[in-house]
């Protein structure tokens, strides 16, 4: 996300500084780690549709309270080259679930690209906004299926929305509240977290 955050480097909370700004080299990792206060989805029969998604490592059907979850961003190589993070997250229920995609800035488009699931066949483009002096806002601006050199749009009832939102904590400078929702047009949202990631940055020195 830097391309798109650089701007607000000086006033952004050196948590996100650390989490989207600084460089990683090759064996560094930022490790965020926590413990979600509610994991929830509704209306339950979209249970079935998640409970497929978790076989790719695309979301999962599990909900739950006090969830220990876990994020480690560490550089990879996209496509063509590109320099490129992997973002794997775990959610540690009865049985662990995680949900794991690359993340890359296309310079063609100016957008940054998740890619998930099997060969990245699943892309969103996202957009960010910092909200000084504390919350960082992300959000999705389309969903596209990804076959060989072929990029197809998914039409908006195939494509819920996803935000995120960040908030740094006054009282911990490595801390941030974190809430992560999907909505859907005509259902709402329909899946979300939210609980507290505290972050470390690790190299290989």
């Amino acid at each position: 996300l830097a391309p798109l955050l650089a701007p607000y480097a000086s006033e952004m909370p050196a948590v996100f500084r650390d989490q989207f700004l600084n460089p990683l080299n090759f064996g560094d990792a930022v490790i965020l780690e926590g413990k979600m206060d509610d994991v929830w989805h509704r209306p339950p029969w979209i249970s079935s549709l998640l409970w497929l998604s978790s076989f790719v490592n695309i979301l999962f059907p599990e909900t739950g309270r006090d969830v220990p979850a876990r994020l480690v961003i560490f550089p990879t190589k996209a496509s063509l080259g590109r320099s490129a993070q992997r973002w794997r997250r775990t959610f540690r229920f009865p049985r662990v679930r995680r949900f794991n995609a690359t993340v890359a800035y296309d310079t063609r488009r100016r957008a940054v690209v998740e890619s998930m699931g099997p060969a990245g066949i699943l892309e969103t483009d996202w957009s960010a906004q910092f909200i000084a002096p504390d919350r960082l806002i992300v959000e999705s601006r389309g969903a596209f299926l990804r076959i060989a050199f072929l990029r197809l749009p998914l039409p908006g009832l195939l494509t819920p929305r996803v935000r995120v939102v960040q908030t740094a904590t006054a009282e911990a400078a490595d801390t941030v509240n974190v809430h992560f929702s999907i909505s859907h047009d005509l259902l709402g949202e329909i899946f979300g977290y939210r609980g507290t990631f505290r972050g470390t940055r690790r190299s290989r020195g």
